[in-house]
């Protein structure tokens, strides 16, 4: 399955580890009142996190336009907004968000989450609609297609395939945005979604990235499924380390994405507390 771009458990043994720049940290979508404007994401300096930002493929096709984000009150989550395919694009779009301090997870460091995965659709046929999270850093030396946000490191995503809406793993060990060299279903999490994962029924999944030297990472899931609760870690054991050796190189930015477009909107995606220990 391609992911469209938007310009579009062993553990390696730590070494001495710098300081941590990007201090522990909390952000609630539920601490957010009312949705804002496309200029004023009410960035709060107390939370460790700088200021949202999001872009849309596609223009707005609803009347009045809709903001590309939303606040979900009744789950204390953020979400994102779709526009319908126009003019033969595929709509879809992402919000991204990055660290203060020096920018970026030192060794140890871990980015929790918790997504809300829809099931992929509706869609034409020939689209691939996919919902996702991507962990991104600076390169030292190659300058950044993503809003300046950085390079793809490792990502989850829920798309369709011939057997059902599937989760991926796409893991890039050297620098290589949208062509990971490593694209693996991850079959724990496909288990678990289903036809009944709707938008008024999504499914939960805390995502927790660890950052460890020399591109080594763990990444933990937690789904819940009704009173069930369900444990899985993928790790550079299993799949290899990522690009960013150097570090400086940790990760500087998280992607939350989704192309739910479709002819008539599906989705939305939705994420609830972010924070970093």
């Amino acid at each position: 399955m391609h992911i469209k771009s938007l310009s579009l458990l062993a553990v390696a043994t730590l070494s001495v580890l710098p300081a941590k720049a990007a201090h522990s940290a909390s952000d609630k979508g539920s601490n957010y009142q009312n949705p804002w404007g496309p200029a004023n994401p009410q960035f709060k300096t107390n939370t460790g996190f700088a200021s949202w930002v999001f872009e849309q493929w596609n223009p707005p096709t609803q009347s009045p336009a809709k903001t590309p984000f939303f606040i979900d009150t009744a789950r204390g989550a953020w979400g994102i907004n779709v526009p319908a395919d126009i003019l033969g694009m595929q709509g879809y779009d992402a919000a991204w968000i990055s660290f203060t301090g020096d920018g970026y997870l030192h060794g140890g460091q871990t980015f929790t989450t918790t997504v809300l995965f829809t099931v992929p659709g509706p869609y034409l046929a020939t689209q691939t609609p996919t919902e996702g999270i991507d962990f991104v850093a600076q390169s030292a030396t190659v300058p950044s297609r993503y809003l300046g946000f950085g390079h793809q490191v490792v990502g989850i995503y829920l798309g369709p395939s011939p057997t059902g809406p599937t989760f991926y793993l796409a893991v890039h060990p050297i620098l290589s945005d949208e062509n990971p060299g490593v694209f693996r279903p991850i079959d724990a999490l496909t288990r678990l979604i289903s036809a009944a994962n709707t938008a008024n029924n999504p499914l939960k999944v805390r995502v927790s990235y660890t950052q460890l030297p020399q591109g080594h990472w763990v990444v933990f899931l937690v789904t819940t499924v009704g009173p069930r609760v369900f444990t899985s870690i993928l790790t550079s054991v299993q799949y290899g380390p990522t690009w960013n050796k150097a570090p400086a190189e940790g990760i500087g930015a998280v992607r939350y994405f989704t192309s739910q477009g479709g002819v008539t909107p599906g989705g939305p995606l939705e994420w609830t507390d972010m924070w970093l220990r």
